[in-house]
């Protein structure tokens, strides 16, 4: 009789563990989909056309010239603008009557074309235009003339910030510029040829 009882019971205890397993929790799972990471653009648009904006060719002292580069942040970042302007020499040499000088360097001649206007444009506003000959240390020897040699070292350095601009904002640098009226006869034949740079980086970096 007491094998009996022992065997009941594990036979009972046996069966509470059967029973226990059995026990369902209720559950519920959700998914969530459409995750994905998709890098921004920075892409910056000149407007045509890009290349000989200011051109003056067979210029003689006092002569002047006008043009306007637009340009389009085309990308879906802001960012951060900067130009950079360079000169190479371009002329023909130590040519002309009466000229007595050493060719002139790319320099020399920047040294006498003068920016008479300088407007930064923001066209994604309301704002009127920055007066770019204002900004301090521009006329570097304050004779009241901005040569292309100041103008790039205080504008085109590529260390100066011009604008924010954010996704498909416009902006645009409308500039003058004139053959300083009093060059010499040194100058005739000379000439320099300007490129601008602009550089589009993420805004903030």
């Amino acid at each position: 009789m007491k094998k009996i009882l022992i065997s009941l019971s594990i036979i009972g205890a046996v069966a509470a563990i059967a029973v226990g397993g059995t026990i369902a929790y209720f559950s519920d799972t959700e998914t969530s989909t459409g995750n994905t990471f998709t890098a921004g653009t920075l892409d910056l648009t000149v407007d045509a056309p890009q290349d000989s904006i200011w051109t003056m060719t067979n210029m003689a002292p006092g002569d002047s010239t006008s043009g306007t580069l637009a340009m389009t942040n085309a990308g879906s970042l802001p960012g951060d603008l900067y130009a950079t302007i360079t000169f190479v020499e371009a002329d023909k040499g130590d040519k002309g009557e009466g000229k007595t000088g050493l060719n002139k360097t790319a320099q020399e001649v920047a040294d006498n074309i003068f920016v008479t206007s300088a407007q930064w444009v923001d066209n994604s506003n309301s704002a009127p235009g920055l007066n770019l000959l204002s900004i301090p240390g521009v006329d570097a020897n304050s004779d009241g003339d901005v040569t292309l040699t100041e103008f790039q070292t205080a504008i085109g350095s590529g260390s100066r910030l011009l604008a924010t601009l954010v996704s498909s904002e416009n902006a645009s640098l409308a500039m003058t510029t004139q053959f300083n009226p009093a060059a010499t006869d040194d100058f005739q034949g000379e000439g320099v040829a300007m490129t601008i740079t602009l550089n589009l980086h993420q805004a903030g970096h």
